[in-house]
């Protein structure tokens, strides 16, 4: 058994480059049972890059993914050859705004399932206004326009598969209004801004002919609330005419500390079925999300997010994460709950991870670590790693224990060592008591 993560880039000019990702595993728990990795899915890449001038920039790549999942099948997962994208800029235009445009163009081919096609074109203009009172209105207007041909595509309104040709045209504007309220001191600035924005867009463009493959992971976070695209990517548009708002407080103190807090929400002025259960938008008015960002002294740092049920105000999902410390010694916690989205075969989760870093000396330094699934109450997972690292050479050795069962990874104690050249690459090796 073994893998590949691997990396590589060439710069050819001072407007090119070239580069290369390369992750494969030959086993499809391998990665996990080592303790290199916990991604379900590798991606692999090959891709090149222009930035000419600091207004343009042109990417082209291919792609190749290894699914890791028991439950899915190879053949299935597609290939990207080509995928190309092309940005640009504007400078301010005589009427003080500015234009953005994307052009996009993919090909997904499968073994066994639905080939896409795909060309978009989206330009947005944008105008920022300052009122007499220092707020301050951005008005926006977007026109999409994206053709499709598949073949073997098959939704769940349409029985048969479709092969063919289809497409859409997406116009949208939308208006956004802050007002950002400053009070300081001698040691401490506060800003208070409420922000409000309308968008305006039509109430189709998610015809069943569009394959959505770029937009099934989506959940309502303080994040994504503002915006006329909330979505991850292009395949699935936001549709409907909607209201979103939200208030922000900041706090700036000497000595590096700092304070936020934001909460906002949304509400569509008709019913979506973008949505699905899970994601915070499946109603007319969405879920409430909120954050807060505390650091009271330079050596600690809280950060936690959560949305609310708008109706019921139970939590759906609960983020929390922490640091203490500095370089000598450092602890990490973090703990997340979260609803699952069965439409789009996400299962909810509740679990606890942990850290505790230490910096022996110059070139040695250790962890601690341990995940806890508190909704099975079990300890998937803790263990010791100690590593040794200077400027040519890494040595690390682990320990961990590993209470949970995928397909070929039993409950298990793993012993693994690694070593390493940092201008060649690195070897290890693993044993499991009993055998492995």
């Amino acid at each position: 058994m073994g893998h590949v993560l691997g990396k590589a880039r060439y710069d050819i000019d001072e407007d090119w480059r070239a580069g290369l990702d390369a992750q494969r595993a030959t086993n499809r728990t391998y990665l996990r049972r080592y303790g290199f990795d916990n991604s379900r899915t590798l991606t692999s890449r090959l891709y090149g890059e222009n930035f000419r001038g600091t207004r343009d920039y042109l990417t082209g790549r291919v792609m190749a993914f290894q699914n890791l999942e028991d439950d899915i099948d190879q053949e299935t997962v597609p290939y990207v050859a080509p995928w190309i994208d092309y940005y640009h800029v504007s400078d301010l235009d005589r009427f003080g705004g500015r234009t953005n445009l994307q052009l996009d163009t993919v090909a997904l081919t499968r073994q066994d399932g639905t080939d896409t096609r795909r060309l978009s074109a989206r330009a947005q203009w944008d105008r920022p206004f300052i009122g007499p009172l220092g707020d301050v209105v951005t008005v926006s207007t977007a026109l999409w326009s994206d053709g499709y041909n598949v073949d073997d595509q098959t939704t769940a309104s349409r029985e048969n598969s479709y092969s063919g040709f289809s497409g859409r045209v997406f116009p949208q504007a939308s208006a956004q209004w802050r007002m950002p309220l400053v009070r300081e001191s001698e040691s401490i600035q506060q800003i208070i801004e409420p922000v409000v924005e309308a968008v305006l867009a039509p109430n189709f463009g998610n015809p069943s002919r569009i394959p959505n493959e770029d937009s099934q992971d989506f959940e309502l976070q303080d994040t994504n609330l503002f915006g006329m695209h909330r979505l991850p990517g292009i395949d699935l548009v936001d549709e409907g005419p909607r209201v979103n708002y939200g208030l922000n407080w900041m706090l700036f103190g000497t000595g590096a500390t700092s304070a936020s807090i934001f909460v906002g929400q949304s509400y569509s002025f008709f019913d979506d079925n973008t949505f699905g259960e899970g994601t915070g938008l499946e109603d007319k008015i969405s879920d409430i999300v909120s954050s807060i960002d505390l650091v009271p002294v330079p050596w600690l740092d809280v950060m936690y997010r959560n949305r609310l049920d708008h109706s019921s105000l139970a939590f759906r999902r609960n983020e929390l994460s922490t640091r203490v410390g500095v370089d000598a010694i450092r602890v990490g916690a973090a703990y997340v709950r979260y609803q699952g989205q069965p439409e789009n075969d996400l299962q909810g989760r509740e679990e606890a991870q942990y850290t505790l870093d230490t910096r022996l000396t110059r070139y040695w330094r250790s962890r601690i670590f341990g995940i806890t699934d508190i909704r099975a109450d079990s300890q998937r997972e803790i263990g010791l790693r100690l590593v040794y690292e200077d400027e040519c050479f890494l040595f690390s050795g682990e320990y961990a224990r590993q209470d949970f069962k995928d397909k070929d990874v039993e409950p298990s104690n793993v012993f693994f060592f690694r070593v390493g050249l940092k201008t060649l690459g690195d070897v290890g090796s693993g044993f499991r008591p009993g055998g492995g």
